[in-house]
């Protein structure tokens, strides 16, 4: 199997790619400058005319060696010969032909050629450009669904407690009820005709008559001295609630908005209770969860 590169893997290969394909771009470009440059061209047509030079006076030399011997050619083949040699060959003439042809035809040519190269060079970079972005945005992509399959095996692997204090930690803000000692933690105990074997909040000790806030905002769904909590109250907020038990005092009924930090009740000993406490509870959907664990 192949192996999945890393992201920095990824990005650092992308980056090399593109440093190399702009090397090979301005190695290119400085090599068709200097070839191509109008200064070379002239020293080119500069060496062209001095060998044309050079030639047409090692003909004229030989010519005028025949014309001076009788021995191989023919009186009427030397009057051509003659007439020939009395043309006049113009070096000035040659060279400013020349200088006239490259600057009507190979000039425009060169120049027209450098303009479309650097046009074609600039293309090829804005195309390495947008290769670099799309393997980066390939990347980012990559790396989402790196991310999102990370979190859905990290959530699979968690258990439903886990999973519920997160929901409560990233989307409620619940503060500690009162101030006090924690008389019983939540979870397993040893039972009791009064304690029970499974603690499904904690207790934290006070002073009778001392002033319980609410922990959250919510809906007083229950205010009641019913049961084995005594008097109590539970304030819902969605699927998360609080409850409050062992009161001693109510400060308010069913039905009531209350806002976090509101004054709820006092401390008790109501119920099946084993001195003045507050038994505090959090849930969501019915499911206990350790106060500990959130505050």
């Amino acid at each position: 199997m192949e192996r999945v590169l890393s992201r920095e893997e990824r990005i650092k290969k992308a980056e090399e790619i593109y440093k190399k394909r702009m090397e090979n771009s301005k190695t290119y470009k400085e090599r068709y400058n200097r070839e191509s440059s109008e200064e070379n061209v002239k020293i080119r047509a500069l060496r062209k005319i001095l060998v044309q030079t050079f030639a047409c006076i090692t003909i004229y030399l030989v010519l005028y060696v025949i014309d001076n011997t009788n021995v191989i050619f023919s009186e009427n083949i030397k009057n051509n010969i003659n007439n020939f040699l009395t043309y006049d060959v113009s070096v000035s003439d040659i060279y400013e032909s020349l200088n006239s042809f490259w600057n009507n035809n190979i000039k425009n040519y060169i120049i027209f050629n450098k303009a479309k190269e650097e046009s074609n060079i600039e293309e090829n970079n804005l195309v390495i450009e947008n290769e670099v972005q799309e393997n980066k945005e390939e990347l980012n992509i990559i790396e989402n669904i790196s991310e999102t399959t990370e979190e859905a095996v990290s959530n699979v692997t968690k258990t439903q407690e886990e999973l519920d204090i997160d929901f409560i930690k990233n989307n409620y803000n619940i503060i500690w009820p009162l101030k006090g000692t924690i008389t019983s933690k939540f979870g397993s105990r040893t039972p009791t005709d009064i304690v029970s074997s499974n603690h499904k909040g904690i207790d934290i000790g006070a002073d009778i008559g001392t002033e319980i806030k609410a922990a959250m905002d919510g809906i007083v769904v229950a205010a009641s001295s019913q049961g084995d909590y005594g008097k109590y109250i539970q304030i819902k907020n969605n699927s998360v609630s609080t409850l409050y038990a062992h009161c001693s005092k109510l400060y308010t009924i069913e039905g009531a908005y209350i806002k976090q930090g509101e004054k709820i009740a006092e401390v008790g000993s109501t119920g099946k209770a084993t001195g003045p406490h507050l038994h505090f509870e959090i849930r969501i959907d019915d499911r206990a969860i350790d106060p500990e664990l959130i505050l």
